[in-house]
């Protein structure tokens, strides 16, 4: 798709359906990724503000790739649902890891 169009201009020889749907949100991500990378701070501003929602947040974060990729593996467009999922198990997955290490000292 072209941004701010409903039309996709994508032409990728054997791929349709689905598969064209996972390579266009690829495509999408990597254009979000070319953009400056916002810090949490910014970006839990932006959303308590209501200028941006959680896939804009999330696309705009680090995660971005870790995004693109959970979503192709399960055949997904990114929504207000799952990005805000994602971004809870992340961090689910980052306090288990910090309690890890303490738990160790390290």
């Amino acid at each position: 798709m072209v941004h701010g169009t409903d039309k996709c201009f994508c032409r990728h020889p054997y791929q349709s359906g689905n598969q064209h749907d996972t390579i266009h949100i690829i495509h999408q991500t990597i254009n979000k990724l070319t953009m400056e990378t916002k810090t949490f701070e910014e970006l839990e501003q932006l959303k308590q503000d209501g200028r941006i929602g959680w896939v804009e947040f999330v696309q705009q974060s680090e995660y971005a790739g870790k995004y693109a990729e959970w979503l192709s593996d399960r055949g997904e467009e990114p929504d207000e649902d799952n990005a805000e999922f994602f971004l809870d198990m992340t961090d689910m997955s980052f306090i288990e890891s910090q309690a890890m290490y303490e738990a160790y000292g390290i």
